[in-house]
């Protein structure tokens, strides 16, 4: 029901009708359920829109932004023949909430096998030691390489994954390896990026 506009303004004495006062009731006790508590938050069902833009402590926080990892020793050069693959950057990430990241590894492989059929090479991501996007037995995101013998070519290798708090972290590592031991592989110069995307 709308207010009638004198319903401000009054002074000592000055009537307020009846349909003005059960307005305001009605405004006050919705307003108690659908406020929202700036000091123990809440959560807003509808768009919420910020004309003058968003400034909030949290977007500065560990939960968002992209970080770039390097080998510790800052080794440039890196080669294996072990079918277990070789891991080439690890680092781990510790964030006090659940928090979404994108990985992204890159490096510039090669292979040493003069067999064309058996020269690939297999550059992936491991979180906790595992595949972050293993679907149906496949290793989505894991990039192979079989390039021209003595070639060296880019690869690019991306994952995903939801990490929630836990004692000591998460290790995430980037893994170089050939599909057998009968070969050697080699990467360069290569770099593992972090983007966190936020908590939810």
């Amino acid at each position: 029901m709308a207010l009638d506009k004198q319903v401000t303004g009054k002074k000592s004495g000055d009537p307020i009708t009846s349909s003005d006062w059960n307005a305001l009731a009605n405004e006050t006790i919705r307003l108690d359920s659908a406020k929202l508590d700036v000091a123990q938050g809440g959560t807003v069902s509808g768009l919420l829109t910020a004309a003058a833009g968003l400034n909030a402590s949290a977007l500065g926080s560990g939960t968002l932004g992209v970080t770039m990892f390097t080998p510790d020793n800052q080794k440039w050069a890196h080669q294996t023949n072990q079918v277990g693959g070789l891991v080439v950057i690890s680092a781990v990430l510790d964030f006090p909430v659940r928090t979404s990241v994108l990985l992204l590894g890159h490096g510039h492989g090669s292979s040493t096998s003069d067999q064309a059929g058996a020269r690939a090479l297999v550059l992936e991501l491991r979180v906790d030691g595992a595949s972050p996007n293993a679907v149906g037995g496949g290793e989505w995101g894991v990039a192979y390489l079989s390039p021209p013998l003595n070639t060296w070519a880019p690869m690019i290798t991306i994952g995903s994954a939801n990490l929630d708090p836990t004692p000591g972290g998460h290790r995430v590592e980037l893994v170089l390896r050939p599909p057998d031991g009968a070969y050697t592989v080699n990467l360069n110069g290569p770099s593992l990026w972090v983007a966190r995307l936020g908590t939810f």
